[in-house]
């Protein structure tokens, strides 16, 4: 086989094609020729690495810290070489092209440019993306019920690795999008939208985050109005106690349905008309003007108590949402340590790119001051003496299809567009403590805030790369007259 693929090129028929799967255990082919077993981890690791990284290039300082974060510097920078060499030799196995995959100087390593791939992970994602892009109906409900019934999990081979984890979130939080759209597509009566397609797809987001009020919610509707009463409360229970465990409550919407599910007083004859108000919803979309802001708390430190931790993040995760709130945010979701806010949608003002940066800045310093305060609210007394709690930032400005989603006693907002994805890549690859801007709000805002270092970001492998930028603080005012909007919600 490797006589053939170098004939190939050297007669200048077409190159063949390297199949890397990312998706379940890692593998990239040649023709029928493909890697097997690795002389050791780190050699599949760091070729694992530098295919998700942006660009498919990463630095050698960056490498070394992802794969031997216990190596001092000099015996981390002799084990990645080591590493590279092993991984050489077994791409060297499947002949040209793969043979020259990996490139490397003395500070960098990526996958050569001149060969062309076929990464499983891209096309899965691209796929997302475009059926989400598509307008409602029939075939954007098949098209995002097949592509989220293929795919698998990313480097699953990996499973506790940090910089795999990146991947799988990001991935998982695309995966959910589509989802939900899905489920709200359905339950307005677009696409395959019989009672039994509306509750599974609904089902499928609480399967995957059990805390989504939102499909909690519909579920409870569509039992209680079927007079499926224990599966509506058992439903109402599991958002709850997923809630709990991250240090939440349950959002009052949901709390009012919890009676209706008992079945107090509640089908009264009003079964069949619940049922048909769910399916016919509407929710009428918008392109507006937005920017997205996407928030994830992280802790840092030595170890301390898991309740007290859980704890610590929750107050961190109200104070943010406090803090988005009085700048005109809407919040739109909150997951697991994070949060998205929406400035623009529903309520919108000619400097929402502007309090979406103030509120950024104010978030960052809300959980710095978390660190201090302890889950109970005196300093030291929590058992978290120590520990770090930090939040990453990334806002972007752009346009975005908005509207209402929900029914009955439920309705929020939420957004597609390409803006969603930007402002959660910014936020995936932010420093700790930081908030990463985009350019497009950064042009919104060039005069009123000092910033710092660029970063190219690439909002998926081997997307181009956008530059964003670090956000200081704000300049002091030179105009004493100026209205100052954040003093005044304050």
């Amino acid at each position: 086989m490797v006589a053939v693929a170098a004939s190939r090129t050297e007669q200048g028929t077409s190159p063949l094609v390297l199949d890397v799967r990312l998706l379940g255990r890692f593998v990239i082919a040649a023709g029928d020729l493909s890697t097997g077993g690795w002389p050791r981890p780190s050699a599949r690791r760091l070729c694992q690495l530098v295919l998700i990284s942006p660009g498919r290039r990463l630095s050698r300082d960056a490498a070394c810290e992802a794969l031997f974060p216990a190596l001092r510097s000099e015996a981390a920078t002799n084990a990645l070489w080591k590493a590279l060499s092993m991984a050489r030799s077994v791409l060297d196995q499947l002949g040209p092209p793969a043979a020259g995959l990996l490139c490397a100087d003395h500070s960098s390593i990526w996958a050569a440019t001149d060969i062309a791939l076929d990464v499983d992970l891209d096309a899965h994602e691209q796929a997302l993306r475009a059926a989400l892009r598509s307008s409602p109906g029939r075939s954007r409900d098949c098209a995002l019920f097949d592509t989220l019934s293929t795919g698998g999990v990313p480097l699953e081979d990996e499973p506790v690795a940090e910089w795999a984890d990146r991947v799988r979130d990001r991935l998982e939080d695309l995966r959910q999008q589509a989802r939900l759209e899905l489920a709200r597509d359905r339950s307005r009566g677009v696409g395959r939208a019989r009672p039994e397609e509306v509750q599974q797809a609904w089902q499928a987001c609480l399967e995957a985050d059990p805390t989504c009020e939102e499909a909690a919610s519909a579920l409870m509707r569509l039992h209680a109005a079927q007079n499926r009463r224990p599966q509506a409360l058992a439903v109402y229970e599991r958002c709850t106690a997923a809630l709990g465990a991250l240090g939440l409550r349950g959002s009052p919407a949901l709390e009012e349905l919890r009676p209706r599910a008992e079945g107090a007083d509640y089908l009264d004859g009003r079964d069949r008309r619940l049922l048909a108000d769910l399916a016919s919803v509407r929710a009428v979309g918008e392109r507006r003007l937005v920017s997205a802001v996407f928030v994830e708390l992280s802790l840092g430190g030595p170890q301390a108590d898991p309740e007290d931790l859980r704890e610590l993040v929750g107050v961190g995760l109200a104070r943010a949402i406090s803090e988005a709130e009085a700048f005109g945010g809407t919040v739109v979701s909150v997951s697991g340590s994070g949060m998205s806010v929406l400035f623009g949608a529903p309520q919108s003002y000619e400097d929402d790119p502007e309090r979406a940066l103030r509120s950024a800045l104010r978030i960052t310093t809300a959980a710095a001051r978390s660190h201090g305060d302890g889950p109970s609210g005196s300093s030291g007394s929590s058992g978290t003496s120590g520990v770090a709690l930090s939040v990453r930032i990334g806002v972007e400005t752009g346009p975005a299809v908005v509207g209402p989603v929900g029914g009955g006693d439920k309705m929020g907002y939420g957004a597609v567009g390409e803006v969603v994805g930007a402002a959660a890549a910014l936020q995936s690859v932010a420093r700790p403590g930081s908030v990463l801007v985009g350019p497009a709000t950064r042009a919104a805002t060039q005069g009123i805030f000092e910033w710092g270092p660029n970063e190219d970001v690439a909002l998926s492998t081997g997307a181009r790369a956008l530059t964003a930028t670090y956000l200081v603080g704000p300049r002091p005012r030179t105009n004493p007259t100026r209205s100052d909007f954040c003093s005044a919600s304050r």
